[in-house]
This record gives C-alpha cells, structure tokens and sequence, in this order.
C-alpha cells in the first residue's frame, strides 16, 4: 500500500486500487478501481516541504482523477508514479509484494489455518502454515488428515467451501500425527490466525480428541489486530483486508493459502501501524510489541485454558513486554471467567495475576447491551445457520463481551437487533434465574404464528465456533 492525502493506493499489473478514508469518502464517493489498461498518461506535481502535491492520472473513456499527496509526502507521491510505470510496462510494482522493512527484523512469528470437516470442535481435516523469520515468510506447509473418529461425519456444507470430501481422506494421516509434525516445524515460534479464537479451539480440542498433549502455546489474532488498525473499511474477512492491501490469496478456503495470507497481511499491518507510531527510524517490533502498540495482549494457551487475545486500554498489565492476556483476565470462577477450559470443573481453575486482575462486575453489568450495533458481513458463509437472521439476545454470555458475540454473529452474514420485534427471527437466550422479558416476547410471537426461534447460549456457540467454558465434566469434543 502506498500512502496518499486521505487515501491509501495499491497497483499490481491488472488494476489501481484508490482506498478513501471516511472523511474523503464522504467527500468525494466510494472507493476506485480501474484497469491499468486504461490509462493514457500520468503526471507528477510534486509535494514541497510546505505545499501538498498531485498525481494526475488521464484514463481512457472516464473522468480525469487526481490523487493528492500531503506536504513532504515527495517519496509515497514517486513511489505511486513508479508503481504506475511498472504496471503499465506489464512489470509487477515493487510496492504490490509489500517489501520487508529492516524494522521487521524482530518480527517472527508462524500462522496457522485450519479447514473442518463439519462444524464440530476439531473436525480438522487440513492444517496449514506459513512460517515467518525476520518479517519474511520462509517457508509454508500444508496437511490433509483424518479428523478424530468422534468428529468424522462430513457435513456437505462445509465441503463445498473448501472441496475436500471424505474419499480425499482415506488415505491420509490422523491429525495426531499431522499436529506432531506442525509444531516441530513451529518450534516454540508464537502463532497467528486469522479469527484465532476459531483456529485455536479447534486445535486443541482435536490434540484432546486424539490424547496429544499441546505445548503452551502464545498467539495473536489478525482479525482483532485489523480492527484496532484504524483502517477505512466496514468488513475484516480474511479477502476483504487482503483486496485491501493488495495481497493476493492463491487458492482461497485451502489451509496453506490462506495462512500465508494471514502472515502476510500481519506484515502490512505492521507497516500500517508503523506511520502511526512517530518513531524515526520505525520501531523495532516483535509481534508481542506490534499488538502492544495496539493496546492487545497475546493469548495462550496453557494449562488446559485458552485465554483470547485481550484489549488492555487502560494499560493494566503494566510496562512488562511479556505479559499476556493472563495478566488482565478474570480467574474462571463459578461465573465463568475470561479463559475457555477444557478441563473438568472438580479441578482448580488457573488464577490469573491477582495484582492486575479485574474486580468481578455485578451481573446486571455482564449482560448490559453495547451501543454500536455492527453491520452484517455481505460476503458472509451464506450456510452458516446464523445468515440473513435478524438476532437478539437476552441473558447472561459471560465469559464473552456481548459487543464481541454481536461482532461474531454479525460477521456470519445477521443483522443484530436489540429489541425482539416482528422483524426478529432468532433469539438466543442465554443463563438467567428466570424467563427474560425478551423470551417471554419472542414465546408470544411464536404462538401467534411469527416464524421465530429460540436458541440457548449453547447452540450459538456452537454456530459461531466457539467453546463454552461452563461445559465442566463434558468436555467440548
């Protein structure tokens, strides 16, 4: 990405790509895109120390367009001009391949995805990596495997997504052995996905299924990274951020492809986030730093509990530059807590740093509704029980933000309503001592004919992937 006046640029060999940030599209519409191809000239009036400067781009057929670059914006305004003459030349743009900066020397990490068989917890049926050293990617892996036997039965749904049938198992090998074979090659290297909290669960609740014991394990999340990058964009899919940084995704829904999309876009970031960061030269990240500088924990797993990726705000876990999501969440407790377990509940639950860790809040403040209603995702998995729904729910969600669940559900293609009306089609009630009002709406609706259903905590869950920490003695599997 090239860096403009209000706008972010990308130009591979086929088309320019014009990102506006919300104030120039309310300025001046939508974003552009156009093909190289109809180009007739451009031209360069470049920026001053003092006064901002313009590319001047002649197309063919269509409108003049003229990109502004800020003052002292001399080098991202050349670098545009090049960009186009490459492409125009039929060469690829050197800024397309989003060249490693030396800052990204510290910058090692390996990210992972996962293809399921069915929507059960660790129906892995494809395990993928991309391993990065130094801010480059060096290698990339990928898998076919036998899901555990408890997991097996295929679900068509999810084999039309990705096209791996149960015949293209037969003769693969068991995911144990699969698993073994990735973490040799991760080392003890930190992970990334992309919606980790799905990749994650998933793994360990395949290693459980198949008695292998799992390492602690650190990692990050691309898609919370992205959506406290400040970028001008409405939907964070794996191909959204991808078209928007101008990475190519080869062979999409295949493990391998999109880990290296994953890692690759996790190194964009990094060079988005950089121009925000004031430091000259830029500042010298690894990845605990570069979420750090986003105000984000790592998470881990660890001793059978998986702790997500947090938000630290208010800087709680302190100025210690190993600290994890441990230091802020809460202990699980009979309320549940901030970790996912996958142990039974006669043993001790992991405690988290008791000198930074929140206070318990009062239940009416655990199921109080957010502000922000997000927007359903378009490009959303149109077989995901959860598409084209209108959903509210009523009821305690703890250990999970409700704002989160509602970003969750949304991004599976629903629209999030806080109220059940006659336009609801799914509430989902969660815990409570009794009836909510909302159910006892949604019961009424029901019996007079409206097409509504009603899911426990359990079954959203399940829909979104996610692990429920209260299972206690049945483990998740």
């Amino acid at each position: 990405m090239i860096s403009a006046q209000g706008a972010e640029l990308s130009v591979d060999t086929q088309e320019v790509r014009v990102h506006y940030s919300p104030l120039y599209a309310a300025l001046y519409g939508p974003d552009l895109r156009f093909p190289v191809s109809e180009i007739t000239s451009v031209d360069l009036r470049s920026p001053t120390s003092r006064l901002p400067g313009v590319v001047t781009i002649e197309r063919e057929s269509r409108d003049t367009l003229q990109i502004t670059f800020a003052p002292q914006q001399h080098t991202e305004a050349e670098a545009f001009i090049h960009a186009l003459s490459d492409a125009r030349s039929g060469h690829t743009p050197a800024g397309v391949s989003h060249p490693v900066r030396s800052s990204w020397k510290n910058l090692t990490f390996c990210a992972i995805d996962v293809e399921t068989l069915n929507a059960e917890l660790g129906s892995i049926c494809q395990l993928g990596l991309a391993i990065v050293r130094n801010g480059q990617v060096v290698e990339t892996y990928s898998w076919l495997c036998q899901p555990p036997e408890q997991v097996a039965d295929p679900d068509p749904r999810m084999v039309a997504i990705h096209g791996i049938s149960s015949e293209a198992l037969v003769n693969q090998p068991p995911f144990s052995k699969v698993l073994s074979e990735a973490l040799r090659h991760c080392e003890d290297l930190p992970l990334v996905a992309h919606h980790a909290d799905f990749d994650i669960a998933h793994v360990i609740a395949a290693a459980k299924a198949s008695n292998v014991d799992v390492p602690d394990i650190h990692f990050g999340c691309s898609l919370i990274l992205a959506r406290n990058s400040e970028l001008p964009l409405r939907h964070f899919t794996l191909a959204a951020l991808c078209d928007y940084f101008g990475i190519h995704i080869s062979d999409p829904h295949h493990a391998e492809a999109d880990a290296r999309a994953c890692a690759e876009l996790v190194l964009a970031l990094a060079q988005h986030c950089a121009q925000f960061s004031g430091d000259n030269p830029a500042p010298q990240w690894d990845l605990p730093g570069l979420f750090r500088f986003r105000n984000l924990l790592l998470g881990i797993y660890t001793a059978d509990t998986i702790y997500p990726v947090l938000a630290d705000r208010f800087d709680r876990a302190g100025q210690d530059p190993s600290a994890d999501s441990r230091a802020i969440a809460q202990p699980m407790d009979d309320a549940g807590g901030a970790g996912t377990d996958f142990r039974s509940s006669q043993q001790t639950h992991p405690q988290a740093a008791t000198s930074s860790a929140r206070p318990a809040q009062p239940r009416w403040a655990r199921v109080a509704q957010p502000e922000t209603i997000p927007d359903p995702n378009p490009e959303a998995d149109p077989h995901n029980p959860l598409y084209s729904q209108v959903v509210t729910l009523s009821g305690d969600f703890s250990p999970f933000d409700k704002g989160e669940l509602w970003q969750k559900i949304a991004d599976c293609g629903a629209t999030i309503a806080k109220n059940v009306t006659k336009k609801t089609t799914l509430l989902v009630a969660g815990p409570w001592d009794r009836k909510t009002s909302k159910q006892k709406r949604a019961e009424e609706l029901q019996a007079k004919g409206q097409e509504i259903d009603i899911w426990d905590a359990q079954q959203l869950y399940h829909a979104l992937g996610l692990v429920d920490p209260k299972d206690g003695e049945q483990p998740p599997f």
